[in-house]
């Protein structure tokens, strides 16, 4: 096959038993029509995977047979050559409308495609099955059969795999509802090695594909750095008359500053979802849902973000002074929630009992009346409580299978955020870019260095497999 040339896959099979939803899952195309009524693929149509603009590699849907016995008897019947077959196939059918869905099948892989048939493997055998089999056979294209158990059952798998060690040249066990980046890769790998001459042109598209992917957690990464720099060099400004209102002022100022971070926060997380081609995907927020309470709630703070032992040293690692800290905290908002979800105060982990959050300033005006800053919030919990939330859902975003199509819920298990697992050093870096991101003097070294290690981290949050039962 020329290297330059597109690999074109057919997707095959029975109506419903996951063709569309292994298309929709590989080429990561959301839009994809899916259904659980059979037949609702009526035409061919090819999905590509495109990585800059670049088209890498076509997938091609296509209906189930229409008529497989009289098109196994037509081509064991067939006299020329092996390559001629599929094209004469398509030549002698092409108007017949009994053998339409064959026509729609074949056409887009005549001139040397390869076939990737699915089976809802958690069925028995029938003989349709093995007389489609054979038909992808005499084809002498690379193929590969994808087992695909919609039910989970394995009763039939060995019976499976025996008739597919005869017919094909590999066998997968592909979930397109589950699917993780590793499966997908491992899939675009299997199809390098099916055929020799498929091999230079499907290691580039695995190159390409393995690159993309680790763009995209660098991509991640800068919108979370751009996030959490805002958030935390957030404030608000209002004047009052008479000192008497500034107190009231600074409630009002205090829940504006709540609406920018949780407006910021949502922009951040619709970023991350179009980084990775989820247009339909909208997180179901359930009562239990830790993202579905307030950023600033009591509960949320619970549940992420570090320990005091863990604070503690990060402030050791990263340099935190203890009169920079206190004197931040002592001009804070007073919040009643916050009793018991304490501040750091140095590398001796003091856990302070009280309820200081955000920095606050009350000044006069030269021309009478006062000017009242709320922000940024100080506590050195709340950078770790934000990045725990662009973490839960990033996993969930980043290992969400194109092909699903449900409301995906966020459960609550009283977990720990992500951050609390991450090694120390990594943990102080991050401390040390909250530093000076509350002053606004964050380095260019400083940041991309920060952007290195949470791209790390997001990497390795999507080679795990998506398990909803722990989901925060």
């Amino acid at each position: 096959m020329n290297p330059d040339r597109i690999p074109v896959f057919a997707i095959i099979g029975h109506p419903n038993e996951g063709k569309s939803s292994v298309v929709s899952t590989l080429v990561e195309d959301d839009a994809v029509p899916i259904s659980a009524v059979p037949g609702e693929t009526r035409y061919s149509r090819a999905y590509p995977i495109t990585v800059d603009d670049k088209e890498l590699i076509r997938f091609v849907d296509t209906p189930g047979f229409q008529n497989p016995t009289e098109t196994l008897a037509w081509m064991q019947a067939f006299p020329g050559p092996p390559q001629d077959l599929l094209r004469e196939f398509v030549e002698a059918h092409r108007w017949n409308p009994d053998f339409r869905d064959e026509c729609e099948i074949f056409y887009p892989i005549m001139d040397r495609g390869g076939l990737i048939h699915v089976v809802d493997a958690s069925r028995p055998l029938r003989r349709t099955d093995r007389v489609e089999m054979e038909i992808l056979r005499l084809t002498g294209l690379p193929r590969m059969a994808i087992l695909n158990a919609k039910t989970g059952e394995e009763e039939f798998l060995s019976e499976w795999r025996a008739e597919f060690r005869r017919h094909f040249n590999m066998t997968k066990s592909f979930n397109p509802m589950r699917a993780t980046f590793a499966e997908r890769l491992e899939l675009l790998e299997g199809l390098r090695t099916i055929d020799e001459d498929w091999a230079p042109a499907l290691s580039g598209v695995v190159e390409a594909f393995r690159a993309d992917w680790a763009g995209r957690h660098r991509a991640a990464a800068r919108v979370a750095v751009s996030y959490l720099k805002a958030a935390l060099a957030m404030h608000r400004t209002g004047t009052c008359r008479d000192k008497s209102e500034s107190e009231a002022l600074r409630e009002k100022l205090f829940l504006t500053l709540k609406d920018a971070v949780a407006a910021r926060e949502h922009q951040t997380f619709a970023q991350i979802r179009a980084i990775f081609r989820h247009r339909r995907l909208r997180p179901l927020l359930t009562a239990q849902s830790i993202l579905d309470k307030d950023i600033f709630a009591a509960q949320t703070w619970q549940v992420l973000g570090l320990t005091s032992g863990q604070l503690a040293a990060v402030g050791a690692l990263a340099g935190a002074g203890v009169g920079v800290l206190a004197d931040a905290l002592a001009h804070g908002l007073s919040l009643g929630a916050f009793a018991g979800l304490g501040g750091l105060l140095g590398a001796g982990a003091v856990l302070w009992q009280g309820d200081r959050l955000v920095k606050t300033r009350v000044a006069g005006l030269r021309l009478g009346g006062f000017r009242v800053t709320v922000g940024p919030v100080v506590n050195q919990q709340f950078p770790f409580v934000l990045l725990d939330r662009f973490l839960i859902h990033y996993r969930h975003v980043v290992n969400w299978a194109h092909a699903r199509r449900e409301e995906p819920p966020l459960l609550a298990e009283g977990k720990q955020g992500p951050t609390s697992t991450w090694p120390s050093e990594t943990r102080a870096l991050v401390g040390r870019f909250f530093a000076a991101a509350r002053k606004g003097s964050v380095q260019a070294g400083l940041q991309e260095a920060f952007q290195e290690a949470l791209a790390r981290e997001l990497e390795t949050v999507s080679m795990r497999e998506l398990d909803e039962r722990v989901l925060l």
